[in-house]
């Protein structure tokens, strides 16, 4: 770090006596940003949160339990640390992509996604292999209620198998050294050794490699991580352009205006230098003419529904009863409007729950 920093090095040691700045940032899927910050600055526990340059409707704030208001019980906002939610906050869609989150868990980068896919073409794969994360990141959608979003448990090499050259925006938010949680999780650095931040990148570009196979022509990728390490960053970078038809696409204004560029098309944000914790982001463009290329349809047709139910449902609720599906336990899901066929396990969150039937 201090060749890296060299002069600015002291600055970024220093940063580390200071507390970690809180954030979060607002459910706009269901409200403009403009009636977000109205209702932050009308919240008693909030109201003294500060809106973030760039951004629509994240803030950072005082409060140190973000998760004990209201707000955030009704799913109206998410905790999340400022330099995280800048990969993924500002990044611009027109709201009709199918986007997938490789490794998606707690559900903060998944959540700023899902907000953005508003057409009823978007739609949301948030993937955590993980299975006691997986539960962590479902209890996240269910709570900000997200129509557009269904959650897998899959790794990266089982949904490149079955997602082909799918998607339009992949996020790989990778698993990593972590050094840059440092200042907020001390016991973080108790996990730290030269050999894992070996297997970390080692790790990183399989999961890069089935990102690339998962995007669609012309599809952009992110790849993202909270650690400073070059091996896992910039050097998976140039393992990406090296291995795979991608180039280096300009990022957002606020992400350039914000962190330190230290090599071509990546960007790492710093304490000293932003108030957040660390992270790295790159974006880069897969080759191909997306027009030239249709992905496969994948339809879904009503399932596990008895004709009584069926009718029910017509009768009574004012939704095409097409949307509906009961999984195993007899609950019924309310299914994205651009669901996609699904494989017969992998799932844990197929579309958001609706109601349980009675016995």
């Amino acid at each position: 770090m201090k060749t890296r920093l060299g002069s600015a090095y002291q600055a970024f040691e220093n940063s580390f006596d200071q507390p970690p700045v809180k954030g979060f940032h607002c459910n706009t899927f269901y409200s403009s940003p403009e009636d977000c910050r109205k209702l932050i600055s009308s919240d008693e526990e909030l109201s003294s949160s500060v809106l973030i340059n760039g951004m629509d409707a994240a803030f950072t704030t005082d409060n140190e339990h973000i998760g004990r208001t209201l707000l955030h019980h009704a799913g109206a906002i998410y905790s999340q640390d400022p330099s995280a939610m800048l990969p993924a906050g500002a990044l611009k869609l027109n709201g009709s992509e199918k986007v997938l989150d490789l490794c998606a868990a707690p559900g903060g980068k998944s959540s700023q996604l899902a907000m953005k896919l508003k057409n009823p073409a978007g739609l949301l794969i948030a993937n955590e292999p993980v299975m006691s994360r997986n539960r962590v990141l479902i209890q996240n959608m269910e709570r900000m209620a997200y129509p557009n979003v269904l959650v897998s448990c899959m790794s990266p090499a089982e949904l490149a198998g079955y997602f082909p050259s799918y998607f339009d925006v992949v996020l790989c938010d990778a698993p990593c050294s972590g050094e840059g949680m440092f200042r907020k999780y001390p016991e973080s650095i108790n996990e730290w050794s030269p050999e894992n931040v070996a297997l970390c990148a080692s790790r990183q570009r399989e999961i890069l490699d089935n990102a690339v196979r998962c995007l669609r022509p012309g599809g952009l990728l992110i790849y993202s991580t909270c650690t400073y390490e070059r091996s896992e960053n910039e050097d998976n970078v140039s393992y990406l352009l090296s291995s795979h038809p991608m180039t280096i696409e300009t990022p957002p204004e606020v992400i350039a205006e914000n962190s330190l560029c230290t090599a071509a098309g990546c960007y790492s944000f710093y304490p000293h230098l932003y108030k957040g914790e660390g992270q790295f982001v790159s974006y880069l463009r897969k080759a191909g003419d997306p027009a030239s290329f249709v992905s496969e349809t994948r339809p879904v047709k009503t399932v596990g529904l008895s004709k009584k139910l069926l009718s029910e449902l017509e009768d009574s609720l004012d939704t095409d009863i097409a949307s509906f599906s009961q999984d195993s336990k007899g609950f019924i899901r309310l299914l994205p409007p651009q669901a996609v066929k699904l494989p017969p396990s992998g799932f844990t969150m197929p579309g958001i729950m609706a109601f349980e039937t009675a016995d």
